[in-house]
C-alpha cells in the first residue's frame, strides 16, 4: 500500500524533479544574517559542491527576534545595504541557485500592513485578538488579501532573481472569524483558508514557473496529499538529529515517498536534544531524500569537508536514477531502521541501515534486502558480488561497529 500512495504523490507533484542541494543559513546565523556573512557562505557552499544558498528568517525590516515584523516583505537596509540581488548573482556566477524563507500568511501587529488593514486578520469581533509567536493570521479568504501576497511575492522573486521559496507556517488558527463574511458563511472559513492558499500557491507558480517552493509548517505540520500539487518539497520536522530524524522519515513514509523530504545535515551536538553523532552518520541519512546542510561549513574538519564533496558528486550522480525508486522499510529490531530504495528495473538499489545503540558483542548481523531481483547478480562498491536470492534471504553481511550512532549506505548495481 505504500508503493500506491507514493505512485500516488508523484502523479499530484510538479513535474520539476531536479531539487538542488543548499546550505541553508538558519542553524548557522539564526536572525543575525548580514551581506558579508551571507557571501562568505555561497562561497563556501560552492566550494562544497552544494547548489543553493538560502537565507532564512531575518532579511527582512526590523526582524532581530520572533517579535519582528511580519508582513512588510522589504529588504533590511542596514543588513543588506546593496539589496539581495548581488547575493542572487553572485550564486548565480557560480551556478548555484539563491533562495529566501518567507512566511506570507503570518502578520505581527507591528507591522505597517497591519496597521493599514487590521481587519486582514482572523479574528471575532469585539474580541482582543490572541496572538502566537507574536503572530496574527491573515485572512486568505479575502480576495484583497491573496491578491496583495500573490502581487508582494511576485515582485519579491523577479526584482530578486529568486529561485526558491521556503514557504513557512508556524502557528495554528485560533479565532477562525472573518470581518468579510455574514454570519451564515463563518462556518465555511476553514475551507475558504485553504483554498484561498491554493489560489496564491497556483498564481505564484503561474508568474514564477521555475520557482522552486519548500512547504514548511514548524516541522511537518502541513505535511498533505493537498500540498503536494503547489509545493516540490516539504521539511518534515524542525528536530534535525539523525537518530530521531530517521523515526519520522519511517513514519512519513508510510503515505509519502522520501524523494519529498527535506533532510538537512547539522552540527553535532544537535541543536534540539543534544545529541553527539557522527558526521558520516547524519551525511548518509540526509542522502535519503533532498540533502541539505544547515551548519557553518568552516566548522566541519578537512576530513569531513572531504566526505561531504564526495557525497555531494555521488548524490548529483545517482540522483536521477533513484528519483521515482521503489522504498521500502526492512524488518529489523528495535534498534535498527533499514530503507531500501529499488529502481523499477531492479538493477540498482541503496541500502540504509542505521543503528542506534551499539552492542557489546560483535557479531556479524546480515540484513535481508526481500526486495531485489532474485535471478539478478549485485555487487556492492568493494566488488563485493552477490545473488538477488543470497541478499533477499541470507542479506547482506553488515559490519558491527563500536560506537552508537553509526550508519552504513551500501550502493548495489547489477554485475
Amino acid at each position: 500500500m505504500s508503493q500506491v500512495f507514493h505512485d500516488f504523490s508523484y502523479q499530484l507533484m510538479p513535474s520539476q524533479t531536479n531539487i538542488p542541494s543548499v546550505l541553508n543559513t538558519w542553524e548557522t546565523l539564526t536572525f543575525a544574517v548580514s551581506e558579508s556573512k551571507v557571501q562568505h557562505l555561497i562561497e563556501h557552499a560552492h566550494q562544497l559542491g552544494l547548489q543553493m544558498l538560502v537565507l532564512d528568517d531575518g532579511w527582512f525590516v526590523n526582524r532581530n527576534g520572533e517579535n519582528g515584523q511580519l508582513g512588510d516583505w522589504y529588504v533590511d537596509p542596514i543588513k543588506f545595504p546593496n539589496g539581495l540581488k548581488p547575493l542572487a548573482q553572485q550564486a548565480h556566477h557560480h551556478r548555484m541557485k539563491f533562495g529566501l524563507w518567507v512566511e506570507p500568511e503570518m502578520i505581527t501587529t507591528n507591522s505597517q500592513l497591519y496597521q493599514q488593514h487590521p481587519d486582514w486578520v482572523l479574528q471575532y469581533v469585539d474580541r482582543t485578538p490572541i496572538t502566537a509567536r507574536h503572530q496574527l493570521v491573515l485572512d486568505l479568504s479575502q480576495a484583497a488579501v491573496r491578491d496583495h501576497l500573490v502581487t508582494t511575492l511576485t515582485n519579491l522573486v523577479q526584482n530578486n532573481q529568486l529561485d526558491y521559496f521556503k514557504w513557512d507556517m508556524n502557528r495554528h488558527l485560533t479565532q477562525v472569524g472573518s470581518t468579510h463574511l455574514p454570519a451564515a458563511q463563518q462556518g465555511e472559513l476553514y475551507y475558504r483558508y485553504v483554498c484561498g492558499l491554493y489560489d496564491i500557491l497556483t498564481r505564484l507558480k503561474r508568474a514564477c514557473p521555475k520557482l522552486i517552493i519548500e512547504n514548511c509548517s514548524a516541522g511537518g505540520g502541513r505535511f498533505d496529499f493537498g500540498m503536494l500539487p503547489y509545493t516540490n518539497q516539504t521539511w518534515i520536522s524542525d528536530l534535525t538529529d539523525p537518530v530521531d530524524r530517521a523515526t519520522i522519515e519511517n513514519g512519513f513514509s508510510y503515505l509519502f515517498p522520501p524523494r519529498i523530504f527535506s533532510n538537512h545535515i547539522t552540527a553535532s551536538p544537535n541543536a534540539q536534544n543534544g545529541r553527539i553523532t557522527p558526521f558520516k552518520t547524519r551525511l548518509q541519512l540526509a542522502c535519503i531524500g533532498q540533502l541539505g546542510l544547515e551548519l557553518n561549513p568552516k566548522q566541519l574538519a578537512p576530513s569531513e569537508q572531504q566526505l561531504l564533496r564526495g557525497a555531494l558528486i555521488k548524490y548529483q550522480q545517482l540522483k536521477s536514477t533513484f528519483i521515482k525508486a521503489h522504498f521500502y522499510r526492512l524488518p529489523t529490531t528495535r534498534h535498527v531502521v533499514a530503507w531500501l530504495l529499488v529502481t523499477a528495473d531492479k538493477k540498482q538499489a541503496i541500502c540504509c541501515y542505521l543503528n542506534r545503540l551499539n552492542s557489546a558483542v560483535k557479531t556479524q548481523h546480515p540484513l535481508p534486502l526481500h526486495y531485489l531481483d532474485a535471478e539478478l547478480t549485485y555487487s556492492d562498491s568493494s566488488g563485493n558480488r552477490y545473488t538477488g536470492h543470497q541478499l533477499n534471504t541470507m542479506g547482506i553481511p553488515l559490519k558491527p561497529t563500536n560506537a552508537d550512532f553509526t550508519s552504513q549506505l551500501i550502493y548495489l548495481r547489477q554485475s
